[in-house]
């Protein structure tokens, strides 16, 4: 039994770190906080209305390699088989016009067996250069962007059952952000580079 816990264990450690690597595709610091090396920017519409300017846009902390899952043909609340043993597609944003959930209060849930951890998904439709394809995410992942206002950056954590959709209307690395910002702040003081 000893054994069992100590297996386990080291399990669940593994996959905490291994998880830890895979999603976090930050590297570079902007104002003390990290960021992504590209920041995509576009605009959030919510289930509530609101339509917001966004910027430093990730899933889950990731903009490129993000995995996602085939779509059921049925819609159903209980999946019998794991998406993730099935076809995985990894979505870049660099690829990504447009994000929607059509269906946000409708949950599909996967359980191994009596007493493991459920898993939760959701439907999102994904338009990459004018196709549109279905496909299921798991509900832990979260949008993650920054608010553009006037008195600065807001960062948000938004659920995709929250979403209505993310229109994404470009990128920019890190370095053209960095070049801009000084010559914003040399224009502002007068001085020349």
């Amino acid at each position: 039994m000893k054994n069992i816990y100590s297996h386990l264990f080291i399990s669940i450690l593994i996959t905490f770190i291994l998880g830890n690597w895979s999603t976090n595709q930050t590297s570079v610091e902007v104002g003390g906080v990290k960021k992504n090396r590209v920041n995509f920017y576009g605009t959030l519409h919510t289930k509530n209305g609101e339509i917001l300017s966004i910027e430093n846009i990730s899933i889950g902390h990731m903009f490129k390699q993000i995995p996602v899952y085939e779509k059921p043909k049925d819609t159903v609340n209980t999946l019998h088989s794991d998406p993730k043993n099935s076809i995985i597609t990894k979505l870049d944003l660099s690829e990504i016009e447009e994000i929607q959930v059509p269906q946000p209060y409708t949950i599909m849930h996967y359980q191994k067996a009596n007493g493991s951890q459920k898993v939760d998904y959701i439907t999102i439709k994904v338009t990459q250069k004018g196709q549109v394809n279905y496909y299921i995410i798991d509900t832990y992942r979260k949008l993650m962007c920054d608010q553009l206002s006037p008195s600065g950056p807001i960062e948000k954590e938004v659920p995709f059952h929250s979403i209505d959709r993310i229109i994404i209307q470009g990128s920019k690395a890190r370095e053209d952000i960095k070049k801009d910002e000084t010559l914003a702040k040399n224009d502002a003081c007068g001085c020349k580079k």
